[in-house]
């Protein structure tokens, strides 16, 4: 019997390769307790600082799976396959701040490529920036330029959480959920649905990590358009996103 209680309590086993380790965290976004998220952090964390330079470039990572939308919670089925990409970045302030600034209501204030965008909370923001409260959730409807021309509009749904480390720090987490297709201005494109995950961790230095995963299930419609272009639009607005936030929570 007591064989069985230490099986019991043995702590969740999170994903050895940064390829899983993002899509393991979008699965366990919303679990009753932390112990799969705190299991993530203890492989995610020492992973990405030993690869900064790859994960600040922009890194192809494992595509999503219906039995993982299913396993998070998320009724979907995939049209393509759900490709996914991840990017790091320090930012130069505290995670409380970060906190501050994805949880704040008018991000077209921040993000220069946002056309228009509005937030519907659905909880008290204040609670979570508190402390209080360990999540908060919206609801975004966004329209956003791209580059090269190219717009779109969608509406997701945005929940954030805290998880306390082991270390006496935090995790912030922001998971994306698109279930609906994206309306863009090109006929090229088709995005069927999109999901999204952060990882936000003090750096100890007074900076904050964000790790970025975002997960695309769509096609080029065009065969003359390059394959990756969806993705590398998705890495190229991540880093200029990044670089927008941080500017924006220098200046205030």
């Amino acid at each position: 019997m007591l064989f069985f209680a230490l099986l019991a309590c043995r702590p969740p086993e999170a994903p050895d390769n940064f390829e899983d380790m993002m899509g393991y965290g979008l699965v366990h976004f919303a679990d009753e307790d932390d112990d799969a998220l705190q299991a993530l952090a203890d492989k995610l964390i020492p992973w990405v600082e030993s690869n900064l330079e790859t994960t600040e470039e922009g890194y192809e990572i494992a595509p999503l799976s219906e039995a993982e939308l299913t396993e998070a919670g998320i009724d979907a089925s995939a049209e393509e396959a759900i490709l996914g990409v991840a990017v790091s970045v320090s930012l130069g302030v505290s995670l409380d701040d970060v906190t501050a600034g994805l949880t704040y209501p008018n991000l077209d204030e921040i993000f220069s490529n946002y056309v228009s965008f509005t937030r519907t909370p659905l909880d008290d923001r204040d609670c979570f920036l508190g402390g209080d409260c360990t999540a908060h959730s919206v609801t975004d409807d966004l329209h956003s330029s791209v580059g090269l021309g190219i717009e779109f509009e969608s509406t997701y749904g945005v929940d954030f959480r805290r998880v306390p480390l082991d270390d006496g720090g935090a995790l912030l987490l922001r998971r994306q959920v698109g279930t609906d297709p994206v309306d863009f201005n090109v006929d090229f494109l088709a995005v069927y649905q999109q999901y999204g995950l952060d990882i936000c961790y003090e750096a100890g230095d007074g900076s904050t990590r964000r790790v970025q995963a975002l997960w695309a299930d769509g096609e080029v419609l065009n065969a003359d358009t390059a394959e990756g272009l969806y993705l590398n639009l998705s890495i190229n607005t991540l880093k200029k996103g990044n670089a927008d936030l941080e500017t924006w929570l220098l200046e205030n």
